[in-house]
């Protein structure tokens, strides 16, 4: 039996369609998939970064918003 393991940083925006597909993938590959969510890790570096390329931050704009990725 394959086992892949992946962290998750879900105080990203993306990350609810990232995680959509990966479990999707395990499905239909047939391996079994071990997910750990990260809460924060790299938050402000995102936030600046983004702000520092003049993009829209990738963070998402509330702690709301982020709990209910973790949902």
């Amino acid at each position: 039996m394959t086992i892949i393991m992946n962290g998750y940083q879900c105080y990203l925006k993306r990350m609810t369609k990232v995680i959509e597909k990966e479990v999707a993938t395990a499905n239909k590959l047939g391996y079994n998939l071990g997910i750990k969510l990260i809460r924060g890790a790299y938050m402000n570096e995102e936030r600046d970064l983004a702000k520092k390329l003049d993009n829209e931050s990738p963070v998402w704009d509330s702690i709301e918003d982020t709990h209910a990725c973790y949902n």
